[in-house]
């Protein structure tokens, strides 16, 4: 029934939160579309019948199904997918592709249900080799794959990052039931995520990103942003955009021009963004601040990390603390949301210095009611700068594919050998799971009606525990696991 069946694996307990939009997919799925290959897009996430949805997809037409993946979890899932395609079809190959495929290519390459990687952007790439699979041709003539040739891996040469998104269609969000997504739940009104640039220049040594995007910043023009937002406004009622870019704000006269663009074509629009950097929100005048507030933003997700100066030092964030407290300054009193993303357990880093982060956090709440501060445990993902240190501080590296599954950055401490001890490991995990609960700036983000209110009920007790790092008979870690089941 469909030339390429494209697979979105279950992710982690944020999906109960809101399902994001498979943008991964979309992008693979908009040169073979447009070019008339018939594509089906499988999200195991909001299809509960899944396998019987791939059994009806699959036919003598098919010539391959992609899955994307991410390091953790959602591996499991994908494995899941694949064995059951192999054993529907056993001739259909089956291809790997997303951030994880991209960082460990060979790797993955070893497992039995992984016959093709598409490595880094998949755009044109996926686009030539269903080109390829449509004609029979050899593998080796794609650029940018790994594959198996009688049993040996063969990686191909690299190509480029595409340099002109622009260039790139729009999504085919014709494939997708698009009313099943969310993203920033206002009001309960439809939201979306939506990308408009690529790549971040900085060198964040926590982060894959500078491996995978080269420290290459490519954007679309502010025009197409806007007519992406007028199609998804006026065929879908979308009214929330969360701009889910690697760093939305690299460029601030871009940015500007955005917020122009949106007065000027009178869009009455939510929006929000992830990556924004500190040293960039203190490049900002107030009325460029006014701008931003008075265009509809509802939350800026701007990265913090440590209270730690040392930490700061080591993960090459380039500022300081006292332009957190500036840049918080700047920000409390607006209307919108900010979220701090912080992030402890680092290689190294004590009891001590992890209780110093959580006060910043206490401290900049305080001035600024309108913050929270999700606390992620640092996690050693292949391909990061800080990787080599965690593996010299006692992180055993997984040597096949399935053993990464359980490295999230939600605790995978018990799964592991590492640095921490058992006694500290179960505070990082502690943090973690509170201060998801803690802040009520971030209940916004769950679209599950009946969740939203049981958190809203429990966040003022959240709060307390956070604040007086009080992390036993832990309650939250029970709530957070149900979500994990």
């Amino acid at each position: 029934m469909a030339n390429v069946i494209l697979v979105q694996p279950k992710g982690n307990r944020f999906d109960e939160i809101a399902i994001r939009i498979p943008n991964g997919l979309l992008a693979v799925a908009a040169l073979p579309e447009k070019t008339g290959f018939s594509i089906k897009i499988i999200d195991l996430r909001v299809d509960s019948d899944w396998q019987q949805t791939l059994k009806e997809a699959i036919d003598s037409d098919t010539l391959c199904v992609g899955i994307r993946c991410f390091t953790g979890r959602m591996i499991i899932s994908a494995l899941e997918v694949a064995n059951t395609v192999r054993l529907l079809n056993p001739n259909i190959p089956i291809v790997w592709g997303g951030p994880h495929p991209t960082l460990m290519p060979e790797q993955t390459l070893k497992h039995p249900l992984v016959d093709v990687v598409v490595i880094n952007e998949g755009d044109k790439v996926f686009f030539e080799l269903v080109k390829v699979f449509a004609e029979n041709r050899d593998l080796s003539e794609v650029n940018g794959i790994g594959y198996k040739d009688d049993g040996k891996i063969r990686i191909n040469k690299s190509v480029p990052l595409i340099d002109n998104l622009n260039s790139l269609p729009l999504f085919p969000y014709h494939l997708i039931d698009v009313s099943k997504y969310s993203s920033l739940s206002i009001d309960n009104l439809p939201s979306i995520d939506i990308i408009t640039s690529r790549g971040c220049p900085y060198n964040c040594g926590f982060c894959s990103t500078p491996i995978t995007s080269q420290r290459l910043w490519r954007a679309v023009t502010v025009e197409k942003i806007i007519e992406n937002i007028k199609f998804l406004k006026e065929k879908y009622n979308i009214a929330t955009f969360y701009l889910v870019d690697d760093n939305f704000m690299v460029d601030l006269k871009r940015v500007e021009q955005f917020l122009d663009a949106l007065k000027e074509d009178n869009l009455k629009i939510y929006w929000g963004t992830q990556g924004v950097r500190i040293d960039t929100i203190n490049k900002m005048s107030s009325k460029f601040l006014d701008k931003i507030e008075e265009s509809g933003c509802v939350e800026l997700s701007i990265g913090i990390e440590s209270a730690n100066p040392e930490i700061l030092d080591m993960i090459d964030k380039k500022f300081k603390r006292e332009d957190v407290l500036l840049a918080n300054e700047r920000l409390s009193g607006r209307k919108f949301a900010v979220k701090y993303n912080m992030i402890i357990g680092f290689p190294g880093e004590t009891l001590s210095g992890i209780k110093e982060t959580v006060k910043l956090a206490i401290e900049l709440q305080r001035k600024n009611k309108n913050a929270w501060f999700p606390f992620n445990i640092f996690t050693p993902f292949p391909g990061t700068p800080m990787f080599q240190k965690a593996v010299n501080m006692g992180f055993t590296q997984p040597t096949k594919l399935e053993e990464w599954a359980h490295l999230e950055s939600t605790g995978w401490g018990k799964y592991y050998k590492h640095w921490m001890s058992d006694k500290e490991n179960k505070i990082l995990e502690s943090i973690n799971c509170t201060s998801y609960l803690a802040f009520s700036s971030g209940i916004h983000r769950v679209s599950n009606k009946i969740l939203k209110v049981m958190l809203k009920a429990y966040q003022p007790l959240a709060y307390l525990r956070f604040k007086h790092m009080f992390y036993f008979m832990h309650l939250e870690k029970f709530l957070i696991q149900k979500l994990d089941s």
